[in-house]
């Protein structure tokens, strides 16, 4: 594992936000980078690779029209937070990823490679989009790239300032966007909502 990785996730296993993490296509090589060093168990509350398109679509509650969306990682993250919500200890700050990607495979692909990744706090909603150039790396280069990302978004969800070298092509652009968002639920207790309703 390369050293700043390393550091990384001593930093972020060092502070007291739990995690769950919701993979799809790629970007799972982070949680191995998590897992790899003791006190993960402090970090991770549960992760899923959903592999098949079907297994996504159990998630979503629906199939989108395309898998790689900001709009599917933002729901996969909102899935991932609430399930966070269920599974944290207490008072412990709780933290949403959603990471959808097509990367390259044994066959050549007709669409762009590239990710979209979300995470959701309690108080902010962070995305995290990429089109990879295809051809330019392998495909554990692609994975690598994509887990640097959600490793990236899960640091700064912790209060860290990550400054890991994503070593990008010259087309290539990381674009990353950040607002600011409420629980449905302190928004109730707030009375900026009058409502909630909870569905099965």
């Amino acid at each position: 594992m390369h050293p700043e990785i390393e550091q990384l996730v001593a930093e972020i296993h060092a502070t007291p936000q739990q995690a769950v993490l919701e993979f799809a296509g790629a970007g799972s090589l982070a949680l191995f980078w998590l897992h790899s060093q003791g006190g993960s168990s402090r970090t991770v509350l549960e992760a899923v690779d959903r592999y098949a398109a079907l297994s996504t679509i159990d998630l979503l509650g629906t199939q989108p029209r395309r898998f790689v969306t900001a709009k599917t990682a933002r729901s996969m993250a909102g899935h991932a937070y609430q399930r966070g919500l269920r599974l944290s200890a207490g008072d412990a700050p709780v933290v949403g990823i959603g990471c959808t990607a097509t990367i390259a495979t044994d066959y050549a692909k007709r669409g762009k490679h590239g990710c979209r990744v979300c995470v959701i706090e309690r108080t902010r909603c962070s995305q995290y989009a990429i089109t990879l150039q295809k051809g330019a790396r392998a495909r554990h280069g692609e994975e690598v790239l994509v887990s640097r990302i959600v490793l990236q978004g899960l640091a700064r969800a912790c209060g860290l300032e990550p400054a890991l070298e994503l070593q990008l092509g010259e087309t290539e652009a990381l674009k990353t966007s950040s607002e600011a968002c409420r629980d449905l639920l302190d928004s109730l207790l707030a009375g900026k909502v009058n409502t909630v309703t909870i569905r099965p």
